[in-house]
């Protein structure tokens, strides 16, 4: 199964030069899952990515600008932002899903499928949560090496049954998330009612941020992770339990008596670049 990575575009460390970057890690999460890699950056052709590639996996990386879902930059909240890869990004999701391919996303890839997947989600959104007194736990472990898990988050529907456990002790490198603090405390709301919704997983802290979410979009399976599974393949314990939902994903794993909808609905018309200079290449969905 070829799947086809996004990359990180660097202008940072030297403004005089445009630099797209892949981690190691991702290609070795995708090989350890028996796929064959292919590295995609911005500036390719989209179409004959979605042609030549089975599944998509959006990478992490820096912030998500607020621009590419209709709002301003929050003072000391999104950093590093560079819309040109969040536009990229935003079309390769349509691509494939349009294709009927599946998309998973790590990080900032699942912060992108959760503002374009399902409309409840975007007003959920954070630029920073670190700024939320509901926000208890460590989400930043940057002094802490990334196969070393930091808090344990509670999982649910597929994901609860692939990996046998109702809890995964993740590791954590974000600042930006969805806050599900609104919703009720044992997520019997929405998340619950919307048949479409095949797994979700959050934080045992008061803000309840969304860890791990997976859905069927016109029928294609769509998930993420925000914690990092890739940095935990250096380690073989647990390595089969943070690759399951990738493989599942992508279709190479199943579950027993899964209730599949007929036709997981698109509720993402409207909810991204409706109002903003950036919706110009955004394929109309009607």
């Amino acid at each position: 199964m070829r799947i086809a990575i996004s990359c990180e575009m660097d202008y940072l460390a030297n403004p005089q030069m445009r630099r797209s970057l892949c981690n190691q890690d991702y290609v070795d999460f995708v090989k350890i899952a028996g796929c064959s890699p292919y590295i995609v950056c911005e500036g390719m052709d989209i179409a004959s990515i979605v042609d030549d590639m089975d599944g998509l996996l959006l990478s992490g990386g820096k912030d998500i600008s607020p621009l590419l879902y209709g709002e301003d930059l929050e003072w000391n909240g999104a950093r590093k932002c560079n819309i040109y890869r969040d536009t990229f990004e935003r079309d390769l999701y349509y691509g494939f899903i349009d294709a009927g391919k599946p998309v998973f996303g790590i990080c900032r890839g699942f912060q992108i499928i959760g503002l374009m997947a399902h409309e409840e989600l975007r007003p959920l959104f954070r630029q920073d949560i670190n700024k939320m007194k509901t926000v208890s736990q460590l989400h930043q472990q940057d002094e802490i090496v990334g196969d070393n898990p930091v808090h344990l988050i509670e999982v649910r529907g597929v994901l609860e049954k692939l990996i046998g456990s109702k809890v995964l002790a993740v590791n954590s490198f974000h600042h930006q998330g969805f806050a599900l603090q609104q919703t009720t405390s044992d997520m019997n709301g929405w998340i619950h009612q919307d048949e479409s919704i095949f797994c979700w997983a959050r934080s045992r802290e008061q803000a309840r941020i969304l860890e791990a979410f997976g859905m069927y979009v016109d029928g294609v399976r769509v998930a993420g992770v925000q914690y990092h599974p890739e940095r935990m393949m250096r380690r073989e314990k647990d390595r089969d339990k943070h690759l399951a939902l990738f493989k599942y994903t992508m279709g190479l794993l199943d579950v027993e008596d899964e209730v599949k909808p007929s036709k997981g609905k698109m509720t993402s018309q409207g909810m991204v670049l409706s109002t903003t200079p950036f919706d110009k290449n955004k394929k109309s969905r009607s």
